[in-house]
């Protein structure tokens, strides 16, 4: 399966100079994957290292940091020797050696030749421990998110559906009618399938929901596993109790987060690190309020009010138990079902073109459901259901702020009326 990073690593193998790189998001979404693949086709041979797991390995990296000596010792180990410009030595879950985070630096300063990458599921809450200081300038960190909805087509085989989406949001025209109603319907499967690739790769093998929602529950129950092991019985019961309250947060009208759906009475102090915790984890996307629709938006955040969102869509609807006929139906009873997995679904997409995003209310008489940051621009952007009318949020916004254009994302094909611009749901990726 095609993965959009791959161009990135490939435009670092190039690079005269080198900076270890670390490949680093929660687990399941294809790292180690992504790294082998990336091998194959760029180097003639690959060294695995595991010093998380094997002793002997870790014990390499704990005598000093000499990426010479630990060169060396490795391969002696192994009996396999690492070359340099054709091997990659690849260092998978490097979080769980500190000393082996702490070597790429002196990678970096003193074996620049050799090609370095590592692999990690809960870097950010390592490095952010106290006692440990990263060279954020010695190396280099990429983040993989699940798969998008783009990378999800490509696996399909639907590149020209994609080019044709691309066209038609680069040059604001709709989409043929049938070529509409497909993305559409491939829409409506991903929100199932999600962006784990096992459950895309076992989607496209069998195109049985039923697998994916078991391989759904193994990554949720690994998850909730992670969670007992870096913290005390008492934080990961809350830690868990926040996880799983999700659904039931966004099924609200306001999908504002609300600590009482978790214990009468409860407040955000109780629940810093667990909030924490699945943030740093990339387990959840955090949206944040924004007093003000001006930039820097980081500078106007309401740290007191959030939305949750899953980090997959997918996890999202297996959680919630929502059966792909919720998204066809235009019951009532199903609505705030239908908006809660739109927005996850364009929170999703937004971070994975690494937009960072917010939400804004104005004294609960309008609501925008993103506001980002885009060039020298503030962007709002309404996530709608169905192929109804836009409110009058946006009209207010764009006024309050006077900004030049706002986006719609719902069901109906690409449009522009005034300064709002309406994009199909599976356009969002184009953002």
């Amino acid at each position: 399966m095609e993965r959009l990073l791959m161009k990135t690593l490939t435009t670092w193998k190039r690079g005269k100079r080198k900076n270890p790189l670390i490949l680093y998001g929660p687990r399941h979404v294809g790292k180690t994957y992504l790294i082998l693949d990336f091998a194959r086709r760029n180097y003639g041979d690959i060294f695995v290292c595991h010093p998380g797991q094997e002793k002997r390995q870790a014990a390499v990296f704990k005598k000093d940091r000499d990426p010479k000596r630990i060169i060396r010792e490795l391969e002696a180990l192994t009996n396999q020797r690492i070359t340099p410009g054709e091997t990659l030595l690849f260092i998978d879950e490097i979080h769980e050696c500190h000393e082996a985070l702490a070597s790429l630096e002196n990678f970096s300063d003193e074996a620049p030749e050799y090609d370095v990458i590592a692999a990690s599921s809960l870097l950010a809450l390592t490095i952010s421990q106290e006692d440990f200081s990263f060279p954020f300038e010695k190396v280099f960190t990429l983040k993989l998110p699940p798969m998008s909805f783009k990378e999800f087509l490509l696996a399909a085989g639907q590149r020209r559906l994609v080019d044709e989406i691309e066209n038609s949001y680069r040059f604001n025209f709709p989409v043929f009618g049938q070529l509409h109603e497909t993305a559409l319907e491939f829409y409506r499967t991903y929100l199932q399938t999600g962006g784990m690739p096992a459950c895309v790769d076992a989607w496209l093998r069998q195109k049985d929901f039923s697998f994916v929602q078991k391989l759904q529950e193994e990554i949720r129950d690994s998850y909730l596993e992670e969670m007992a092991n870096y913290a005390t019985p008492y934080k990961t019961f809350r830690t868990a109790a926040v996880y799983r309250s999700i659904p039931d947060q966004l099924k609200k009208e306001n999908k504002k987060f609300m600590y009482t759906l978790l214990q009468e009475g409860a407040r955000a102090k109780s629940y810093e690190f667990s909030l924490d915790w699945l943030r740093k984890s990339g387990i959840v996307i955090c949206s944040q309020k924004v007093r003000e629709g001006k930039r820097p938006l980081m500078a106007y955040r309401d740290l007191q009010s959030i939305k949750l969102y899953h980090g997959d869509v997918g996890i999202l609807t297996g959680t919630g138990g929502w059966e792909k006929s919720y998204f066809l139906s235009d019951s009532e009873e199903r609505s705030e079902i239908r908006k809660a997995v739109a927005e996850n679904y364009v929170a999703q997409e937004l971070s994975a073109t690494g937009h960072v995003p917010y939400y804004w209310e104005s004294e609960g008489k309008a609501e925008i459901d993103f506001v980002i940051q885009q060039r020298d621009s503030v962007l709002p952007i309404s996530c709608k259901t169905s192929r109804s009318s836009k409110g009058k949020s946006f009209s207010v916004f764009l006024s309050k702020y006077a900004l030049p254009l706002g986006i719609e994302i719902s069901e109906k094909n690409f449009a522009l009326e005034g300064n709002i611009r309406t994009i199909p749901l599976y356009a969002a990726f184009c953002i």
